[in-house]
């Protein structure tokens, strides 16, 4: 479990602003979450929303980026909520304190706010 409080995100926030959020201060992590939303032929607002699910914020992206090689690689292995991702951010000493999910947690999806990106 965490021992952070992290920002929670809003709708109405402005792509910057959720990349802020989201990146929670670490350069590396804002650079990978700005190609994710720079990237015309993603859906970035899925991969962001799924990323806060997974409790995916930080210095765990770049845990995450970093266990999957390339940009393509994370992206699915986000969109897929990759249970082994999961277990090397979890594992990284520099993700301590932090627990990132597969997001296995029940949603009601039709009640899940959109992100609007860009």
């Amino acid at each position: 479990m965490n021992n952070v409080k992290r920002e929670p995100l809003d709708p109405s926030d402005s792509k910057e602003k959720i990349i802020e959020i989201l990146s929670e201060g670490n350069k590396e992590a804002k650079e990978i979450l700005t190609k994710i939303c720079d990237d015309p032929f993603l859906d970035e607002d899925i991969c962001i929303r799924t990323l806060d699910e997974m409790n995916i914020r930080g210095v765990q992206i770049v845990a995450g980026y970093e266990y999957c090689v390339s940009l393509p690689a994370f992206i699915v292995s986000v969109r897929d909520r990759s249970k082994r991702m999961v277990d090397a951010i979890n594992r990284n000493e520099k993700c301590a304190g932090l627990t990132a999910r597969t997001g296995d947690i029940i949603l009601d999806r039709e009640n899940v706010p959109d992100f609007p990106i860009g």
